[in-house]
């Protein structure tokens, strides 16, 4: 009986003292189970002890060996993508953030033997308008009226235009006009210092002077079909020779055409400022 209150009491014993561990640390602990505890009970005492340490010092083993692996394979993942896929990812970056776009050489001009132009280039000019740049709408909009003799419809559908909620339509620019006269893009420049948002798109226009002279012999420009442009790599918005003259010759005729490479954010739109500059411009 004295031994079952003996086991008993030191079972409560050891139950405290693992309470008050957190409080005491493992010496502490220790030596308060030496004080404590029954004497023929110290051995099992310290044999707990050595089992409880023991299975915490495999946990920490364990715990450790997982955030070794673990940092080995962000650390082979890391080389990987750094060595064997570099070129790719490079690419891919470099296409997030940069634009190419097609410039057209100018078209050859077309002379009869006796040295007057039959076929020429002239400069035209036409509208742009990115609304997300517009600071002053209805000002703009009342400046315009005159300039492009805009009716109510047409100021209706411009309105709507700068007040769009598609990101698309205000972030990119939206031609209005086309074939600009010069009187009209000095004034179109004057308010665009004063609202913002305009833009003038300089071109090549194809112009006969002569008119319908010579017109079968010369001939004129039109869109390429559908196997011109698998056969001959043209752009949709490039102008070929269709007739006469201009087809005969469309391959002298045609210029040299160049690439523009430059720096966009993430709506899409050109940058010029700091490193995100022009960023090259090739031809042939």
């Amino acid at each position: 009986m004295c031994e079952r209150l003996c086991t008993s009491w030191a079972k409560c014993t050891i139950f405290v003292g693992l309470t008050r561990s957190y409080c005491y640390g493992a010496i502490g602990f220790q030596e308060h189970l030496r004080e404590h505890t029954h004497p023929f009970d110290e051995v099992t005492c310290m044999t707990y002890l050595a089992s409880e340490q023991s299975t915490h010092a495999r946990r920490l083993v364990r715990f450790g060996v997982i955030v070794t692996l673990s940092f080995c394979a962000l650390l082979t993942r890391l080389a990987y993508l750094q060595t064997a896929r570099c070129d790719e990812l490079s690419a891919v970056a470099s296409a997030n953030y940069t634009k190419h776009e097609r410039l057209f050489g100018e078209r050859g001009a077309i002379y009869d033997r006796e040295g007057r132009v039959l076929a020429e280039n002239r400069v035209a000019f036409d509208l742009l308008i990115t609304p997300r740049e517009v600071r002053e709408p209805e000002p703009l909009i009342e400046g315009l009226t005159p300039l492009l003799k805009l009716d109510r419809l047409g100021q209706l559908e411009l309105r709507e235009l700068l007040n769009s909620s598609d990101r698309s339509a205000r972030d990119h620019p939206t031609m209005i006009a086309r074939d600009l006269e010069h009187a009209q893009v000095s004034a179109l420049e004057d308010l665009n210092v004063k609202v913002g948002g305009l833009g003038i798109k300089v071109k090549q226009q194809r112009t006969y002077p002569e008119g319908l002279i010579g017109a079968h012999v010369v001939g004129y420009l039109g869109r390429p079909t559908m196997s011109e442009l698998q056969a001959r790599e043209l752009a949709p918005s490039e102008m070929v020779g269709r007739f006469g003259a201009e087809r005969l010759y469309d391959h002298l005729l045609r210029g040299q055409h160049g690439h523009r490479r430059y720096v966009v954010n993430a709506r899409g739109i050109a940058q010029h400022e700091g490193w995100a500059r022009e960023a090259s411009i090739s031809w042939g």
